[in-house]
């Protein structure tokens, strides 16, 4: 028995589109992961429509400042805000250093792009969700 050509094309086409990624948010997001948030727990006035797709920040826990890098955990009272190398808000947030990364939405939103620390400040919001990047540490 012969199988039409357009039915093999067709089976191909099928197999391809099932090995592929499951969920494009995972694809999108990778080793950021995707953001999962309990939308009832969500503070007032949060958009659920406004949470941001990706969980982790593109920097993670690394941030730049004035020329210098400031790595992984390094606390630093040298600024109170500013803008890292890669155009992302950042401020202090403790008194021994601590920053947070900004984020809209009360936190749960998009991280704040800059292009200087003028773009920046302190009354922005340190990033919420169940993220490595997120809340007040160094």
């Amino acid at each position: 028995m012969k199988i039409p050509a357009s039915f093999s094309i067709a089976l191909l086409f099928i197999h391809g589109a099932l090995s592929g990624p499951i969920n494009s948010d995972d694809a999108e997001c990778g080793e950021l992961g995707v953001m999962k948030v309990d939308l009832a727990a969500l503070p007032e006035g949060v958009d659920p429509a406004k949470i941001r797709k990706c969980r982790n920040h593109p920097e993670g826990r690394m941030r730049s400042f004035q020329g210098d890098s400031l790595f992984k955990r390094e606390c630093s009272t040298r600024s109170e805000y500013g803008c890292s190398q890669k155009g992302y808000c950042w401020k202090q947030c403790g008194p021994a250093g601590q920053w947070c990364w900004n984020a809209l939405e009360q936190g749960f939103g998009d991280w704040i792009k800059c292009e200087t620390w003028k773009d920046c400040n302190k009354d922005m919001p340190c990033a919420q969700g169940k993220c490595e990047d997120c809340g007040c540490s160094c």
